[in-house]
């Protein structure tokens, strides 16, 4: 008896998630975009030591971390989003109608 309560309750139990989502990389020209910009932001911090003002080298030095920390977010950014997680609407049990209004004719 406890047997057949067990093997009911398990047909109610949703089946588990895929193991590994499929994934999309970025296409060749989103590739080269993210490349070229970092390539810029690292030319742009090393031309930017040249840059630091004498009689504000506190503010400088301050400000040149800031732009360091930027870098280090959007090397963060682009490893998050390198390669995406392939997504889907789920489809609907049947078609979706209704009645569309115009209120600015």
């Amino acid at each position: 008896m406890a047997h057949q309560e067990n093997k009911a309750n398990r047909s109610n139990v949703p089946p588990p998630p895929p193991a590994h989502p499929e994934f999309e990389p970025l296409r060749v020209p989103q590739r080269l975009l993210a490349l070229a910009f970092l390539a810029v932001a690292l030319w742009y911090l090393f031309w930017r030591l040249g840059t630091f003002n004498p009689d504000a080298l506190v503010f400088s030095a301050m400000l040149y971390v800031a732009e360091c920390w930027g870098l280090a977010s959007l090397l963060l950014h682009l490893f998050m989003t390198w390669t995406e997680c392939a997504s889907s609407a789920p489809r609907t049990a049947g078609s979706i109608s209704g009645r569309v209004c115009h209120h600015l004719q």
